[in-house]
């Protein structure tokens, strides 16, 4: 089953606890394979790059809106920089 991250940044975590490591964060509108049911809120899922994890079951919305999201023409930005991150969280100082 495929969801979509509905919130501006789920925090992709390694076990489901909320004191768990941070594997990666999953941002809004990203779409995700829902690989086992919600257990206690927690949802283990892969990323469409590969990674597995938990994310929180409040910060995706699956069923009709996830597919009718996933049919949607989108657009792209592109852009000629990027920031380069010693780990998988927001709040790290740039290389």
């Amino acid at each position: 089953m495929t969801a979509i991250i509905c919130v501006p940044r789920a925090g992709l975590i390694q076990q489901p606890t909320s004191n768990a490591s941070l594997a990666d964060e999953v941002l809004y509108g990203m779409a995700v394979s829902i690989l086992a049911p919600p257990d206690h809120g927690w949802v283990l899922i892969r990323t469409s790059y590969g990674y597995k994890g938990y994310v929180s079951a409040a910060d995706l919305q699956n069923g009709e809106r996830a597919v009718h999201w996933q049919r949607r023409k989108k657009r792209q930005v592109m852009s000629s920089f990027c920031d380069i991150l010693p780990a998988p969280m927001l709040r790290r100082r740039p290389l």
